[in-house]
């Protein structure tokens, strides 16, 4: 018989920023950044060729949370919050009784610029009065995510989660248990190690919840990051690849684990 998924799943949904697709291993990446992700991807559908719809922040967010491009939903530039006559997937999920929790670790994803729409509880506290850029939070945001899981688990109603790193972005701060080197290169997949392991604390903390089997685990970028790559070292003023060109991979309980080569967009994903 087909595989067919559950009909009664939650929803965590797991954003890094700044985060290459060609710098985890489940996409080819040799230096071992990776191992919680790849775990993943190898019981969930990979996307070989996701794209974003924007080569920063604030517009690639919005288009996943109300499938609009970046010319629909209005956000192009840093002073222009999410629309709030725009309908997102969380006021959507809670409208239909979900319970939706969001955890995030930039400014910009802050309620100040609307991205808290449809939100029970929307928590940015771990950047409050500090630049997201000079210090680590993975650790931190996964703290917070780990803490709601079992209100969450114990809740009568299904539940969307949203978590959002940060740290894979500039400036790349080394991590003494992921030491690959000194230049930018290194440091930024000491970034992506760091923030991997705290994905694994994540996923773990959902199969000792009892949710593993309960939950679809969404994993995705928002964008990626140059190196120098057609001239610049950023993000946010070029459209090629390197920025665009995202991880995207979907576990789903009941569902095979498969590559799909496909191209496909994030604006789908809502």
């Amino acid at each position: 018989p087909e595989a067919r998924p559950r009909a009664d799943l939650n929803l965590v949904f797991v954003v890094v920023d700044t985060l290459r697709a060609d710098h985890l291993g489940c996409y080819g990446y040799g230096r071992g950044t990776s191992p919680h992700v790849d775990r993943l991807a190898g019981e969930s559908a990979l996307f070989e060729r996701a794209q974003s719809h924007s080569p920063w922040t604030m517009p690639s967010v919005a288009s996943m949370f109300t499938a609009l491009e970046p010319r629909d939903h209005g956000i192009v530039d840093w002073k222009q919050p999410l629309d709030t006559r725009l309908l997102t997937l969380a006021e959507h999920l809670k409208a239909r009784g979900w319970r939706t929790e969001g955890y995030v670790s930039h400014g910009v994803l802050s309620r100040m610029y609307q991205f808290d729409q449809g939100f029970d509880v929307y928590d940015s506290s771990v950047v409050e009065g500090r630049l997201p850029r000079d210090i680590t939070t993975a650790r931190e945001v996964t703290d917070l995510a780990l803490r709601a899981l079992p209100r969450l688990a114990a809740a009568p109603q299904r539940f969307f989660l949203w978590v959002h790193y940060f740290d894979p972005h500039d400036a790349y701060l080394a991590h003494a248990e992921h030491p690959f080197g000194p230049e930018a290169l290194d440091r930024y997949d000491s970034e992506v190690a760091w923030t991997d392991r705290q994905i694994g604390r994540l996923l773990e903390g959902l199969r000792q919840q009892g949710l593993e089997q309960r939950t679809l685990v969404a994993l995705v970028a928002d964008h990626g990051e140059g190196f120098g790559a057609h001239r610049h070292l950023y993000h946010t003023v070029t459209l090629f690849d390197e920025l665009l060109h995202v991880p995207l991979v979907l576990r789903v309980p009941g569902l095979p684990a498969q590559r799909v080569a496909e191209p496909v967009a994030l604006v789908d994903l809502a």
